[in-house]
């Protein structure tokens, strides 16, 4: 043999890290990229269901806030009404209110109530 042949299949030359290309770091990147977007994706969804568990508490919360408002309306209604029929108490109590900036409008109904009752 060839003392230059046996030589060259001992040594092959080696690739330097460079002369792979851009793969690596490509796939590196891309697989950063996929990684970063599937966690914001879950963190989103997971902030999702949070914000929708907020807001049927929310709903709940304004449906019992609507209906003190109104059993409140009434007493008021039925307060002005007592101080109209002279009850001292009830006129102590509406002045009261009065000082305090509440306004008591007795001839109004409930809410949706006074629309139907103008008529046409």
């Amino acid at each position: 043999m060839n003392p230059a042949t046996q030589d060259s299949g001992r040594h092959r030359p080696r690739r330097s890290p460079a002369s792979h290309g851009g793969f690596v770091p490509l796939l590196l990147l891309a697989l950063a990229l996929v990684s970063m977007t599937a966690f914001q994706t879950l963190q989103l969804q997971r902030e999702r269901v949070r914000t929708q568990h907020r807001l049927t508490r929310l709903e709940q919360a304004l449906k019992d806030a609507a209906k003190v408002h109104k059993q409140l309306d009434a007493i008021a209604r039925g307060v002005a009404l007592l101080a109209r029929q002279g009850n001292a108490n009830a006129r102590q109590t509406v002045a009261q209110l009065r000082r305090l900036g509440v306004t008591i409008h007795p001839d109004a109904g409930p809410k949706g109530q006074d629309a139907a009752q103008a008529g046409p």
